[in-house]
């Protein structure tokens, strides 16, 4: 692993954060009824964790969300890779 100078760490994040972006559109375009549901799941358990204080178990609940849209948008062959 090599070290990352900050320009060049900044760089590509701002890469990521267009790309997740469009990701997320597109997840959103092709998500099932089913992953809405999960979602709202997902968002019920987050709250849950934050109004307790609980940030750990929020941020696990924040993970669960990315997963699922993640899973909507690897429906395209070029962003499961």
């Amino acid at each position: 692993m090599r070290a990352v100078p900050l320009a060049e760490a900044i760089e590509i994040t701002e890469v990521r954060m267009v790309v997740e972006g469009l990701c997320a559109a597109k997840a959103a375009q092709r998500v099932t009824e089913a992953e809405i549901a999960e979602l709202r799941e997902i968002r019920a358990g987050m709250s849950g964790a934050v109004e307790a204080g609980e940030i750990q178990a929020a941020r696990g609940h924040l993970g669960s969300v990315v997963h699922a849209l993640r899973k909507a948008a690897n429906r395209t062959s070029t962003a499961a890779s």
